[in-house]
C-alpha cells in the first residue's frame, strides 16, 4: 500500500506519483506495506518491509527523486508470511 499524501492530504503530485513508482516497481512491492507522506521535500516512510536491503534500496531510490530534501525511514522488518 502507498499513501501519498502530502501537507493536509494534498492531491498527489507529479513528483508524488514518481516515488510512489520507485515503490511499487520495486521486485518485493508485493510484500511491502509502506505509507509515504511528503511535505516540502522531506519524505517520511513508514509502514513494513521484507529485509533491511529491502528498506535500503528503496529509501536510495527515493533520495535520487529531483525534488527530495530529506527521507526519514520509519521502516520495520516483518517477516514474510
Amino acid at each position: 500500500m502507498v499513501d501519498s499524501t502530502g501537507a493536509g492530504g494534498a492531491v498527489s503530485t507529479h513528483k508524488d506519483r514518481r516515488r510512489d513508482g520507485v515503490i511499487i516497481e520495486d521486485p518485493d512491492a508485493h510484500y511491502l506495506k509502506i505509507d509515504v507522506t511528503t511535505t516540502q521535500g522531506d519524505v517520511v516512510v513508514t509502514g513494513f518491509v521484507n529485509s533491511r536491503e529491502t528498506e535500503e534500496r528503496l529509501i536510495g531510490k527515493i533520495r535520487e527523486l529531483r525534488g527530495v530534501k530529506s527521507v526519514k525511514s520509519l521502516l520495520r522488518v516483518e517477516e514474510r508470511k
